[in-house]
């Protein structure tokens, strides 16, 4: 165990512009140690608190894209739903996720896709019921364009 804490430290640590903005989720806390990594939150726990009030994700299937280290996601679980269908095309952030579902034995409710999700493809229409797209406006905007190139 103590392998796989390591390993999951050593993922948060990897760098790339989009890491260390999400917060560990609640149920990693405990197993690893962020003391000297520095996480500069983009108010994920205010976010889960306003989406909490307008759904509840009580057996339902999740699909989180551009999930990072799975802040959503595991909280989502740890809140009753059933599954998580997870998109993430950083690979330290797929592997971390990967490993900490291990570790929290939720491996066979997430399943970590360690790729872009391509909006435009007709393999990529997966049926939900909750779908979590948590990206900056720019990332956001670049997507509904390429939604639009799709219809």
């Amino acid at each position: 165990m103590n392998q796989l804490k390591n390993n999951l430290k050593e993922l948060l640590q990897r760098s790339s512009k989009h890491c260390n903005y999400q917060v560990l989720p609640t149920s990693l806390r405990n197993f690893v140690d962020i003391e000297d990594l520095a996480i500069n939150s983009r108010y994920e726990v205010e976010r889960l608190e306003y989406l909490l009030k307008h759904i509840d994700p009580r057996g339902k299937s999740i699909l989180d894209i551009g999930g990072n280290t799975g802040y959503f996601s595991f909280e989502l679980l740890e809140k009753g739903a059933s599954k998580v269908i997870f998109y993430e095309g950083n690979n330290a952030h797929a592997d971390f996720v990967t490993e900490a579902s291990k570790l929290i034995a939720k491996e066979n409710l997430i399943d970590v896709q360690n790729e872009y999700f391509q909006f435009s493809k007709e393999q990529y229409r997966i049926q939900t019921d909750i779908v979590l797209f948590t990206k900056c406006f720019y990332t956001t905007l670049v997507m509904i364009l390429e939604i639009k190139k799709f219809q």
